[in-house]
């Protein structure tokens, strides 16, 4: 690797840690909720295993491109607070570059998101994920996120993070605001340090423009269009390395879906199961009784009688 590419993966990671943590959101809750068809069900209780959805085929079409447009906000309103500035003004040029280079790029990267909700029985999470024969399951958030949390262990994978979905515009311009005003600190206090004094000045720009933008960018799976706010989402996402991960297929709704296997079995044997809500159009009788019989062959991290079984309250026929 020639020298200029060693200093300058050196300056990215010191950009990562010295920009620290990313402006999440992460209250305080004890339960995450999952609505899957039996099919999923299924999957999940017997064999410990979520698909996760690649980001580009998600139930939101504006999923990417919302993002996107509020990040070129921002970028236009801080290029504007000091148009006489030549280094400010040089340095959104560059995020003005990389920013088009990575829109493009981002459909070969491998982005994956699993979806849980904080509410327990919604209708608009029925309608789109539960359909006829919908279930909702309940898992202690605290044990989902130490079970992702150890795929950052995985050499397939760059990057986890887990946090709620955030639907207020005014909160995301505040979030990408702030991070934008801390690259740009980085920016000026490190241009002129002995430490990258073998990069050159363009390199250096074009160098903290891309970390930048790949940090922006990971945000664009926790902010949503404030119509899908009465999903209260919470995500888990995952950014695999780029070679060597080939995706599994399936069909759904007339398309071929690429999504990851993701294993939440604790201990390898069993399922951290809270809680089952029967769906609302599922008017059998014998709905928690057939449920509460086959959780009894299955491996648990809790008895059975600790399962809380439940139906849906929504009033709705069809």
């Amino acid at each position: 690797m020639p020298e200029e590419d060693v200093i300058l993966d050196r300056m990215h990671e010191v950009f990562n840690e010295d920009l620290g943590e990313h402006q999440l959101i992460n209250e305080n809750f004890d339960n995450l909720y999952h609505y899957t068809s039996i099919q999923g069900l299924e999957g999940i209780v017997t064999y410990g295993c979520f698909w996760v959805t690649h980001v580009k085929f998600m139930n939101d079409s504006s999923e990417n491109s919302y993002f996107w447009g509020v990040l070129k906000e921002v970028i236009d309103d801080f290029a504007k607070m000091h148009p006489e500035n030549s280094v400010r003004k040089g340095f959104v040029a560059e995020l003005n570059k990389v920013m088009d280079i990575h829109t493009k790029v981002m459909n070969v990267i491998n982005h994956y998101v699993l979806s849980f909700s904080t509410q327990s029985d919604s209708l608009s999470m029925w309608n789109y994920y539960g359909k006829n024969d919908g279930y909702c399951l309940g898992f202690s958030k605290n044990e989902i996120i130490e079970v992702m949390n150890k795929l950052n262990d995985d050499k397939n994978v760059d990057l986890v993070l887990t946090a709620q979905v955030i639907y207020d515009k005014e909160v995301q311009v505040n979030i990408l605001r702030n991070e934008l005003e801390n690259v740009y600190k980085w920016f000026l206090e490190n241009k002129d340090n002995n430490q990258w004094k073998d990069i050159n000045n363009r390199a250096f720009s074009r160098g903290i423009a891309s970390y930048a933008i790949e940090r922006f960018a990971t945000y664009a799976s926790f902010f949503k269009h404030p119509a899908f706010r009465d999903e209260g989402e919470f995500r888990v996402y995952i950014r695999q390395t780029m070679f060597d991960n080939p995706a599994n297929y399936r069909p759904y709704q007339g398309i071929i879906i690429p999504y990851i296997k993701v294993n939440i079995k604790k201990n390898n044997e069993e399922i951290p199961l809270e809680s089952i809500n029967v769906g609302p159009l599922i008017k059998h009788d014998l709905a928690v009784e057939g449920l509460e019989r086959w959780l009894s062959t299955q491996s648990l991290t809790k008895p059975i009688d600790e399962i809380k079984l439940t139906q849906s309250n929504i009033p709705i026929r069809f």
